[in-house]
């Protein structure tokens, strides 16, 4: 079972999008990161946080907890 999910926006060229429509199909919470501004997110997805790189792995992991509690 996934309880939530950190999904880089571009993995080798391609776009993550796929993979994070069928999570929010599934009601599981995601998050995207990326080095790109938000500009370069499908509107879709414009409700997902985005953390920009370089993160802070702590703070990514305590705002995924707090998505997971409240789902």
């Amino acid at each position: 079972m996934i309880d939530g999910a950190v999904l880089d926006v571009n993995i080798r060229k391609q776009m993550i999008y796929p993979v994070a429509r069928e999570l929010k199909a599934r009601g599981i919470p995601i998050l995207f990161t990326s080095g790109y501004d938000r500009i370069v997110i499908n509107s879709e997805f414009a409700d997902v946080p985005l953390w920009e790189k370089p993160l802070d792995h702590r703070a990514m992991a305590r705002g995924l907890a707090g998505m997971i509690l409240r789902a």
